[in-house]
């Protein structure tokens, strides 16, 4: 996470959060996540240069999950 350019979290729990101090300077950072932000709002904005999306609509969501399973098939098809 700490060398990521780009976060994308959807964890489904009111109390899983990813800590600030891992997320880079100008990273672009998407929540996904249904219960609640899987990020802490307010710090981030102490992160120089960060692009944080707080919430996407469900086809953004379905369409996320749809690739993830593409890429877990193309992976796995080449091995």
């Amino acid at each position: 996470v700490m060398k990521s350019s780009m976060i994308v979290s959807g964890v489904p729990s009111c109390t899983f959060c990813i800590p600030t101090a891992w997320i880079p300077e100008n990273a672009t950072v998407v929540n996904v996540a249904t219960e609640k932000s899987n990020f802490d709002e307010e710090t981030l904005e102490n992160v120089p240069g960060v692009t944080y999306v707080p919430h996407v609509g469900r086809v953004t969501v379905s369409a996320l999950e749809y690739n993830l399973i593409c890429l877990y098939r193309s992976y796995h098809k080449s091995i």
